[in-house]
């Protein structure tokens, strides 16, 4: 188990993802230049395993079969908003 992106796994999701709907969606603007579609496609996985490793879960296994799982719950997505929000409201000056 690798418990990070590498470039390999980035490389193995962009080709088997590349025409999966939902990807093929968020990279239109990439569609007359399938290079920088590609880079886009990696830069995305690249992030989503990094969120993943770093406030969720990420599993990454070669054998039996490939996999990647990248996982956030809701609960931390909550977490994060609020904390965030928190923040902005504290730093607001009072009237």
């Amino acid at each position: 188990m690798i418990s990070s992106s590498s470039p390999g796994t980035v490389a193995a999701l962009v080709d088997a993802l590349r025409y999966d709907p939902f990807y093929v969606t968020i990279t239109e603007e990439f569609a007359d230049d399938e290079a920088r579609r590609r880079e886009a496609l990696a830069r995305y996985f690249d992030y989503s395993m990094s969120e993943g490793a770093r406030i969720g879960r990420l599993v990454v296994r070669r054998k039996p079969k490939p996999l990647v799982e990248a996982w956030i719950s809701m609960v931390k997505c909550l977490q994060i908003t609020l904390g965030a929000t928190r923040s902005r409201l504290q730093a607001r000056p009072t009237r």
